[in-house]
């Protein structure tokens, strides 16, 4: 026996998303707590090289290199964190990993 579709209950159904997604966060924030710890530490040790590096001028076109991709991994850092906490590992791993 086939069940026949009815549109309104996707519609339904895609209104709950949100409340879909808070669970998820509730349910899976103990289990991540120790990542989220890790990107935290991350991002303060890199905020102070970048204070510490602040107060110097680059001496080369590879100092600078390296800064610049130092502030890169930063932001990936942080903004994996979000997607860390909203238990969507999938998207902030390759974010993390770069």
């Amino acid at each position: 026996m086939t069940k026949s579709f009815k549109p309104a209950l996707a519609n339904e159904e895609y209104g709950r998303l949100p409340e879909y997604a808070a669970n998820r966060t509730k349910e899976l924030a103990p289990m991540l707590q120790p990542y989220i710890e890790v990107t935290d530490n991350y991002g303060r040790l890199l905020s102070r090289v970048c204070l510490i590096l602040g107060e110097h001028e680059p001496q080369s076109v590879q100092d600078s290199v390296v800064r610049d991709l130092m502030a890169d991994i930063f932001d990936f850092l942080y903004e994996s964190r979000l997607f860390i906490i909203k238990g969507q590992t999938l998207t902030a791993f390759p974010l993390a990993g770069c």
